[in-house]
């Protein structure tokens, strides 16, 4: 099954901010979990 080009594009710039919001989560997510890692 092909795509269009128009699709494609689409699904690839979709794909690229759902990757943005996943590392925006994560980032906040991490730094907190390094937090409470980390001895005081």
């Amino acid at each position: 099954m092909t795509l269009s080009p128009e699709k494609n594009a689409m699904a690839c710039v979709l794909r690229k901010l759902k990757d943005q919001q996943n590392e925006r989560i994560a980032q906040p997510l991490s730094g907190s979990a390094q937090a409470l890692a980390a001895p005081e």
